[in-house]
C-alpha cells in the first residue's frame, strides 16, 4: 500500500512539474525565401536538434514557419529545401514565454557556394513586442559586477529600484509588490538563492504583465535556469 501511495505521489509531482514547464516555452518565427527571386519556399524543412532528437516544422505557402514548443536556451537552426544549399543559424536564443523573430532566411541554389553558416545570432535585450520587458541572458548576467548578488542586479533593471535597506520597489510602488517566478514556480519568499552559473535568463516585467502570472500589482521577475542540453552545449563549445 505504501508503495502504491509513493508511486502516485511521484506521478503527481511529475505531472505538476510538467505543467509548470509547459508555461515557460518559447517559439522561433521566421520566413524562408529564394535568394535569386525572393519568392517564398513553401515546404522548406526547419528544425533544431535537442540531444538525439529533432524538433521541426515546414514553411507554409508564404514561406513562414513557427517552431514550438521550445525550452528556453540556445539552438542551432537548420533549414533544408530540395536543390538548395542547407542553411544553418547558430546560437538562436529562445527566451521563456516569448517569440524569437529571426531575419529572413534566403536559400541559394546548390553549387553556388558552400553551406551557409551564421556564427552568432544577435539576441535583442529589449523585446520588440513590448519595450518595457527586458531579458538578460546568462552571458550578460555573468559579465556584470552583480552576478553574485541577484537582488542587487534586479534592482538595476529598468523600472526596478533598490532602496538603501535592500528593498526592491517597482515604478515607485510599495516594497513587496514584486513577484518572483523561478523555473515557473512562484516564490513565496522573494528572490531565492541560486548559483550564478545556473542562470539561463532573467526577465523583468515592470508593467504590462501577462495574465498567466496572476493578479500582480507590482512587477514580475522570471528567472530560468539552464537546461541539461544548454549546459551540455556550453561544455562542448568551450
Amino acid at each position: 500500500m505504501k508503495t502504491i501511495i509513493k508511486t502516485l505521489f511521484t506521478l503527481c509531482l511529475l505531472t505538476m512539474a510538467n505543467a509548470q514547464a509547459q508555461g515557460n516555452h518559447g517559439e522561433i518565427h521566421g520566413k524562408v525565401t529564394e535568394e535569386e527571386t525572393g519568392n517564398p519556399l513553401p515546404g522548406a524543412a526547419v528544425f533544431v536538434e535537442v540531444g538525439d532528437r529533432k524538433i521541426g516544422t515546414t514553411a507554409d505557402d508564404k514561406g513562414r514557419f513557427i517552431l514550438k514548443p521550445l525550452d528556453p536556451g540556445k539552438y542551432n537552426l537548420h533549414v533544408k529545401f530540395s536543390m538548395k544549399e542547407e542553411y544553418k543559424l547558430l546560437s538562436v536564443v529562445v527566451n521563456p514565454n516569448k517569440i524569437t523573430f529571426i531575419p529572413e532566411i534566403k536559400l541559394v541554389d546548390k553549387g553556388a557556394l558552400t553551406t551557409v553558416v551564421i556564427i552568432t545570432y544577435k539576441d535583442p535585450i529589449i523585446n520588440p513586442e513590448d519595450p518595457t520587458i527586458t531579458t538578460i541572458r546568462a552571458k550578460e548576467f555573468m559579465a556584470t559586477p552583480l552576478a553574485k548578488d541577484a537582488r542587487g542586479f534586479i534592482g538595476t533593471l529598468p523600472g526596478f529600484q533598490m532602496t538603501p535597506n535592500r528593498e526592491i520597489h517597482v515604478r515607485g510602488g510599495r516594497a513587496g509588490d514584486m513577484v518572483v517566478f523561478f523555473d515557473g514556480v512562484k516564490m513565496s519568499g522573494g528572490i531565492p538563492n541560486f548559483p550564478s552559473a545556473a542562470v539561463s535568463s532573467i526577465s523583468s516585467y515592470p508593467g504590462g504583465i501577462p495574465a498567466k502570472y496572476g493578479d500582480v500589482t507590482g512587477g514580475v521577475i522570471v528567472i530560468e535556469t539552464k537546461s541539461y542540453f544548454e549546459m551540455r552545449n556550453e561544455r562542448m563549445n568551450r
